[in-house]
C-alpha cells in the first residue's frame, strides 16, 4: 500500500463548487460549495484530450489525497469548479489513481 501524500505538501484551501446550471443567458450557477483543506495546486502547461476529442492546455493540476485531503469521500466530475483566492477553474479531466488495493489520490486538469 502507498503511502499518503505528505501533509506539508498539501498547502492549499481551495472551493469546490457542484451541481453546474447554466440559465438562459449563459451564466453558470453552483448548487453546493464545499471548501476543500490540504491539497495541492501546480501550475501546468500540460495538454490533455476531452471527450470531444479537442486538444486542451491546462492552466493548473490540483491533487487531492484520500487519506489527507479534508473532507474525505469528495467526488469530482468534469465541469464543476475550483476557486483559489481570486482565481477560477473548471475541471476539464479526472484522474482517479489507486495504489494495490484502494483509491489514492485524484488529479484534477483545470482550465
Amino acid at each position: 500500500m502507498a503511502r499518503p501524500i505528505p501533509k506539508k505538501l498539501l498547502i492549499h484551501t481551495v472551493t469546490h463548487k457542484t451541481g453546474p446550471t447554466v440559465d438562459t443567458w449563459g451564466n453558470t450557477a453552483y448548487a453546493k460549495s464545499t471548501t476543500l483543506k490540504r491539497v495541492r495546486l501546480e501550475p501546468s502547461s500540460k495538454r490533455v484530450m476531452s471527450k470531444d476529442n479537442t486538444e486542451i492546455q491546462l492552466n493548473s493540476v490540483m491533487f487531492y489525497d484520500c487519506i489527507n485531503s479534508a473532507p474525505t469521500g469528495i467526488d469530482f466530475l468534469t465541469g464543476e469548479a475550483i476557486t483559489f483566492g481570486t482565481a477560477n477553474y473548471t475541471i476539464v479531466y479526472v484522474e482517479p489513481l489507486s495504489d494495490e488495493s484502494k483509491l489514492h489520490h485524484y488529479e484534477l486538469g483545470l482550465v
